[in-house]
């Protein structure tokens, strides 16, 4: 018997489980999932406003600071679909565990390096990249544990919570580094030594009678060719999306974009050959995960991009300070999290995924429109309202989004699904930033060769187009959700019904 079925049978057969409550042990997994999410992307961006501080303490240049941020993201998304593959040959609770200890062991060294000295920069980008690889093999296995260790009867909610507990620790990144980084910027990786620490005695406790796969159909080998090459094409992929922003035709980016087309050709040769491929073929091929997958892929990069320019709007054209702008965005997390657990609930109770996430890209197509109001006299409750829409369309949509995709998963698929899906927003994240930044920096070109405007006009249009760039993302993911189908596995179907 599979990992995933002893688990879902202890969850159904639990004592004080009921149809749609969880059980206490369910609650306790929960949260041990909830906080290793919350961790990893909180360090996704808790370190952006520190970056300037750690180069002037090393005396290090822009471009070496960079890698900083780049190290962790190219770490966290690079080996996601690996973590998938070991998690459904091992365990899903084993690779989470390593994960959680990878991350806190080496947040303690990066916390270190702010007070012996001859650590180094070099140190610090290591680590970040240490870090990243613990932060992906949580990553990778959140979204499965849940569809593996808790009951189908809550397992929306469940989702809904994770999904948030994603879209919060992005938020709330860049307010809690400001604070942290204002007494000294070696807390934002210390915090997460008890914060990790915990979450391991959780795990360990909440997941002690959940059994590894040790059958032998489960024994399979790793394709270790396929994860090189996969490896490589997503690392020069990410890669090229960083450098290329505002200059697509340096010989950099071309040799980076050559260079991913000629892995992603290895890899289909490869991945064709292999008994037992690192890329799960049939995933890629059944048009309601790809299609699912690739609006995931738009919203985040929608997202991404609106968070990377809304500080400079907030501070630079309604002189917010670095805290206050942070506190701001945290309304976006609001609204994410009201509807990711609004969603998770009437899916529970419905079973339907699909109607929510075309509700969820409208509304997040119309939150974006709405920014276009931006100005220089825009009013900080109109800020705050436009980003609670926004949100809550986020959450109606990639809740919903995450969930269609597993109901159209197999059983052993779990780690690939939820590796997918992770991929896949990590992808967006990179793509929606570079495009964004290139839109903005084309606008920026165009209007000072033509007229002669003031600064922040300039600034403002240039916003301006951003968001209407966000708001097509939006309604590209709506037309690819159309085309979609709740599958099979829908969340309100037990064991027993699917029995019956």
């Amino acid at each position: 018997m599979t990992e995933s079925a002893v688990a879902q049978n202890s969850a159904v057969t639990a004592p004080e489980h009921s149809k749609h409550a969880m059980s206490s042990r369910e609650k306790l997994i929960l949260i041990s999932i909830s906080i290793g999410t919350l961790m990893t992307a909180l360090d996704a961006t808790i370190v952006n406003i520190a970056i300037p501080t750690i180069s002037e303490e090393f005396g290090a240049t822009a471009g070496t600071s960079s890698w900083i941020l780049l190290a962790y993201t190219l770490m966290l998304a690079c080996f996601m679909l690996l973590w998938g593959k070991l998690g459904a040959i091992s365990s899903y609770k084993k690779i989470f565990l390593i994960g959680v200890g990878i991350f806190t062991a080496s947040s303690l060294v990066l916390g270190l390096a702010g007070f012996i000295e001859s650590l180094g920069i070099m140190t610090i980008i290591i680590m970040r990249a240490v870090q990243g690889l613990g932060a992906g093999m949580i990553m990778s296995m959140n979204l499965a544990m849940v569809t593996s260790y808790i009951s189908p009867a809550v397992r929306g909610s469940a989702m809904g919570i994770i999904t948030l507990m994603a879209s919060l620790g992005t938020a709330l990144g860049p307010a809690l580094g400001g604070v942290l980084t204002s007494v000294h910027w070696s807390l934002i990786f210390f915090i997460n030594v008890p914060i990790g620490l915990a979450c391991i005695l959780m795990s360990i406790k909440s997941m002690s009678s959940i059994a590894t796969n040790s059958s032998s159909q489960d024994k399979k080998s790793i394709d270790i060719l396929g994860a090189i090459l996969l490896f490589f094409a997503l690392f020069s992929f990410i890669y090229l999306m960083d450098v290329g922003k505002g200059n697509w035709t340096s010989p950099t980016v071309i040799a980076l974009a050559i260079a991913t087309i000629v892995f992603l050709v290895l890899i289909y040769f490869q991945e064709k050959r292999a008994k037992d491929p690192i890329i799960n073929a049939r995933m890629l091929t059944e048009k309601n995960i790809l299609f699912s997958c690739i609006a995931n892929l738009l919203m985040f990069g929608a997202m991404a991009g609106c968070y990377f320019f809304l500080p400079y709007y907030l501070e630079g054209v309604l002189r917010q300070t670095t805290m206050s702008a942070g506190l701001i965005l945290v309304a976006n997390s609001i609204g994410v999290m009201v509807a990711g657990i609004l969603v998770g609930k009437l899916m529970d109770k419905s079973g339907e995924c699909r109607k929510y996430a075309l509700a969820g890209c409208l509304v997040t197509a119309v939150g974006f429109i709405t920014m276009l109001s931006y100005d220089l006299n825009t009013s900080i409750i109109q800020v705050i309202a436009t980003l609670l829409l926004m949100g809550f369309g986020m959450g109606l949509t990639l809740v919903p989004i995450g969930n269609i995709i597993f109901t159209h998963t197999v059983t052993g698929e779990e780690g690939a699904a939820s590796s997918f899906i992770n991929t896949f927003r990590q992808m967006g994240s990179s793509v929606g930033l570079a495009i964004m930044q290139a839109v903005f920096i084309a606008v920026w070109t165009i209007n000072a060769i033509l007229t002669r405007p003031e600064l922040v006009e300039r600034v403002i249009e240039g916003f301006h187009v951003v968001f209407i760039v966000c708001a097509l993302f939006a309604v590209i993911a709506f037309v690819l959700m159309l085309i979609v189908r709740d599958g099979p596995n829908s969340s309100h179907k037990t064991p027993e019904t699917e029995e019956a």
